[in-house]
């Protein structure tokens, strides 16, 4: 199992000062609703990404909005280019990701169609959304891009770099693989401090280990039931987001069809949709 693999140094995460231009911003919105509009077309739908610099929101948000619900609304802040987590464009990319993974990732769903006093139908739940954003989202975003170079990053552990390199084929994939492992890393790792402990959490993390550790030991919860509403901890997203880097196939965009996410999702174990958040055996399909 690829995940057992030793990790011979593990290094905490150095947080470097990067700086996002408000037009480095707002080019990447702009390419990033160009490059998914043809996808959400097809589906029916109008897609429209708002951004905003001043906001200080630091995550998206999204919503059906216009007459008839047929506009896919999805609102980035400019708070998320100064987030403690934010190296680079990647969080953006990553975050527009899991906001369109709401309408296109597919089962399973929010169980209820409202939240926050807006009306939602048919909304991937945020374990979906997560693993949509990293096994099929970002990939397609990331793949115009010479990924090879991450290959050599040594802000990456040996062991979490082995990982791609047996999961993944061709130097470009690893590279993309890890490229997509270091950003969820750098989110995650913020997420943890921001939240408290939750009841699921395990010695490793109420110690503080670096979350590298995570990578090679996935969280041994098992949810009784799929979580439908509402967020996995910190660190069984971390297992969401590696397991969608580790799966090597080409997923289609549009997943709400179930027997076509049946198909092309990975279901190796250390690629599939992790246990801490995903239970096949007692899932509510609708």
């Amino acid at each position: 199992m690829y995940r057992l693999i030793a990790l011979f140094s593990i290094s905490l995460l150095s947080f470097q000062a990067w700086s996002v231009t408000e037009q480095e911003f707002a080019k990447r919105i702009q390419h990033l609703e160009k490059l998914f509009s043809p996808y959400v077309k097809a589906a029916g739908k109008k897609l429209e990404i708002e951004y905003d610099w001043n906001d200080a929101t630091k995550l998206g948000k999204a919503q059906e909005a216009g007459k008839d619900r047929n506009t896919w609304h999805i609102f980035i802040g400019g708070g998320l280019t100064r987030a403690p987590f934010n190296r680079n464009l990647d969080q953006v990319d990553f975050t527009v990701c899991h906001e369109l993974g709401h309408f296109l990732g597919g089962f399973p769903r929010y169980i209820h169609t409202y939240r926050d006093d807006e009306t939602f139908e048919n909304i991937s739940s945020e374990g979906q959304s997560d693993y949509y954003a990293a096994a099929a989202c970002i990939k397609k975003i990331f793949k115009v891009d010479d990924n090879r170079k991450y290959l050599l990053y040594d802000d990456v552990p040996l062991g979490v770099r082995s990982l791609c390199t047996l999961a993944h084929s061709t130097n470009q994939e690893r590279g993309t693989c890890i490229r997509i492992i270091r950003a969820a890393a750098d989110f995650v790792k913020y997420e943890h401090k921001r939240l408290k402990a939750s009841q699921n959490d395990t010695l490793l993390e109420r110690l503080r280990l670096p979350v590298w550790t995570w990578a090679l030991h996935p969280s041994p919860y098992e949810a009784p039931q799929t979580i439908h509403e509402g967020y996995p901890s910190p660190r069984c997203r971390f297992d969401t987001y590696v397991a969608g880097a580790l799966c090597n196939k080409n997923i289609s965009l549009d997943l709400r069809d179930e027997l076509r996410q049946e198909e092309e999702l990975c279901n190796k174990e250390y690629a599939a949709r992790p246990r801490c958040w995903f239970n096949p055996e007692n899932s509510r399909h609708f």
